[in-house]
């Protein structure tokens, strides 16, 4: 039987579980071991260490997928994506990547157990869309991790994705768009819809709307926040999706008459509250001057809104491409 070389590594199966074991000498004379369910992938793992460790990347530290991708969400994704993206990554973490993978050290992650992960999903009956995105959350983690010298290799990229199902987004018609519009005529948030229906606005844009954003008289409003709740922390205001978004929008008339109409509306409101009242300049706000939740926007207004109105059930996201549509024909 060959001898191994000095600083070769190693590749054994464990008695007491059958699983495979590489192991391999660091530079500081400690030794690294990674388990494995397969011979292949011990030592394909104990290979890429080598290399690593004579390259100078194999690092004394070994982080657990746990707190490298917990880590990675609040300290990389958080602070230079929107909040929407932010909230859907570390909901993926949080409930499905973790509870499965979460005991694993970093090294240790192999094609197989992302095999698994989506297997697992896929069986839970979520839509192919849904483990896409936890495909694409773990290759951007992993990308990093390879980047940041964490790791030798991404280990999704040796895996095809999950195939998105390419949907048609629903988007209401003209005649449509001012139905929605009859039906909201009166309502407290009737301005909200008059301006997502003639300028766009995303949803986080018009919730962290500020009357110090508006010019009636310049027939104009800057959009420069968006605003987003955040659980166990609250509402989150933060700049504009990209560099694009932070723009000036220029009002129409029905635009400009329903905001007039609604800072009355407001001004009454907080007469009403009386003390009760906390000012925080939103043109869009509860009866007590406190931020709109989008959960209350979505589930306990637009949607009913678009049963009474007789619409489909759009997204209000879909607005937005209803405009967009509307402005290209």
């Amino acid at each position: 039987m060959k001898k191994r070389a000095n600083g070769e590594g190693s590749v054994y199966q464990r008695k007491r579980d059958g699983k495979w074991i590489a192991a391999i000498g660091k530079r500081d004379g400690s030794r690294k071991t990674l388990c494995f369910a397969t011979q292949r992938e011990a030592l394909a793992a104990k290979n890429a260490a080598v290399v690593a460790r004579d390259q100078g990347k194999l690092f004394v530290t070994d982080p657990s997928l746990r707190d490298n991708l917990s880590t990675w969400v609040e300290e990389t994704i958080r602070p230079t994506r929107g909040i929407r993206t932010y909230l859907a990554y570390e909901q993926d973490i949080r409930l499905h990547i973790l509870p499965m993978l979460g005991h694993l050290h970093l090294a240790q992650l192999t094609v197989r157990h992302l095999q698994q992960l989506y297997q697992h999903r896929r069986a839970a009956g979520a839509a192919t869309s849904s483990i896409a995105r936890l495909h694409e959350v773990l290759h951007h983690a992993l990308r990093d991790a390879v980047r940041w010298e964490l790791v030798v290799r991404n280990v999704a990229d040796q895996l095809d994705p999950p195939h998105r199902r390419q949907e048609e987004r629903l988007v209401l018609t003209p005649e449509q768009l001012g139905q929605l519009l009859s039906v909201v005529k009166g309502n407290r948030l009737e301005a909200l819809y008059v301006l997502v229906c003639t300028t766009g606005m995303r949803e986080g844009e018009l919730l962290g709307l500020r009357w110090s954003d508006v010019d009636l008289a310049a027939r104009s409003l800057l959009v420069q926040r968006t605003l987003g709740s955040i659980p166990k922390q609250g509402f989150v205001s933060t700049p504009p999706k990209t560099a694009s978004s932070q723009r000036r929008l220029t009002l129409t008339e029905l635009a400009i008459r329903a905001l007039i109409l609604h800072r009355e509306r407001q001004e009454e409101e907080q007469r009403r509250a009386g003390p009760g009242w906390q000012e925080q300049n939103l043109v869009f706000c509860t009866r007590k001057g406190t931020p709109l939740s989008a959960g209350h926007l979505l589930y306990q207004h637009f949607r009913q809104l678009l049963v009474t109105a007789g619409l489909p059930q759009v997204t209000f996201h879909d607005l937005r491409h209803s405009v967009a549509t509307m402005l290209l024909a």
